[in-house]
């Protein structure tokens, strides 16, 4: 029974990966190691150490970095690829960039769409080799990353043996020698002079380096029972959003005919408020008003009443309201 040697990535480090650097322009583009820059074009190799050193600068890592690929006879695209030897058998291989008509290009952790395609492409995740020694498997970078007494095997003839694949999140790398610390790296290229760790030393010092961690895959995609692959540029909602929305819809709805509903009884209660407002005005100027009139209508009753007494007692002989002229001395 074959066994895959390989640990969770949870608590294990990542590997770092340096950059070819153009002056010129003051960018870089992430790389596996050196041989992808191009001199001629101005491009110097940085290590990750060094692109540290660059302020503001984003570090590479395994979904960053452009790979080679592999070149099937009958001209359809190939798999992602680091070396020659990890191809099918009569596939070529090409380390150059490939850029699909679909949008699609290889990277260290899968094939996925280039950041400037719109297209949906379905990621395919890069397969490694293995070392294999005797009934144990470790997933490698490269074919020479085996040490003496391993076998090497390629994602063909592990397939054949009836073994898991080695993605990016099994496949273990070396490290860099530092009293600083643990830094781990693809090969050679990422350290200074005589400083790097092949991935099985690293492993038997006691320190778990991995290509990528398992997180990278979520970045490109998301996994559904109804839609095995989902890009992440072109998101489906899933089902439970849309009940939540529609939930909250229908929770505005209601919280806005409440509100409508408590405005139309406050416009009632104003209504009401304002007719009893007017009645209890209306009511209590015709109660003025009859009082008024009344002591309007007493007031001219008692004039007339006195006047007419008073003419009365002028009529009257001997009345103290007028002159005897038989008295009266001329």
């Amino acid at each position: 029974m074959l066994s895959l040697l390989c640990v969770s990535t949870a608590h294990a480090d990542i590997a770092q990966f340096g950059a070819c650097f153009q002056e010129s322009t003051n960018a870089y583009r992430c790389a596996m190691n050196s041989t992808y820059c191009y001199p001629k074009y101005g491009e110097a190799w940085f290590e990750p150490f060094k692109l540290k050193g660059l302020e503001g600068r984003k570090p590479c890592n395994c979904g960053d970095t452009h790979i080679g690929n592999c070149l099937p006879s009958h001209g359809h695209r190939g798999h992602c690829a680091l070396e020659a030897s990890v191809c099918p058998v009569g596939d070529d291989f090409s380390d150059r960039q490939w850029f699909y008509n679909d949008g699609a290009s290889c990277q260290c952790h899968g094939m996925t769409a280039h950041q400037y395609s719109t297209n949906v492409i379905q990621t395919e995740k890069t397969h490694y080799g293995a070392c294999r020694e005797g009934n144990t498997i470790r997933c490698a970078v490269y074919s020479n990353s085996c040490e003496i007494g391993e076998e090497w095997l390629s994602p063909e003839e592990l397939e054949n043996n009836g073994q898991s694949q080695c993605t990016c999140d099994k496949v273990r790398t070396g490290s860099c020698f530092s009293p600083f610390g643990l830094q781990c790296v693809v090969d050679s290229d990422s350290c200074e002079a005589d400083s790097f760790l092949s991935a099985f030393v690293t492993m038997t010092k006691g320190d778990d380096c991995f290509l990528c961690d398992v997180k990278v895959f979520d970045t490109y995609e998301i996994e559904t029972p109804d839609s095995p692959v989902i890009t992440a540029d072109k998101p489906i909602a899933n089902n439970d959003d849309d009940d939540k929305k529609a939930n909250a819809d229908d929770d505005d709805k209601k919280a806005n005919a409440d509100d409508d509903d408590k405005n139309a009884n406050d416009d009632d209660d104003d209504k009401k408020n304002m007719q009893t407002a007017n009645t209890n005005t209306n009511t209590v100027s015709r109660a003025s008003f009859g009082a008024v009139l009344a002591f309007m209508i007493i007031g001219l009753t008692t004039t007339v009443v006195l006047t007419s007494y008073l003419v009365y007692l002028n009529m009257k002989p001997g009345g103290t309201g007028t002159r005897n002229v038989e008295n009266s001395v001329v």
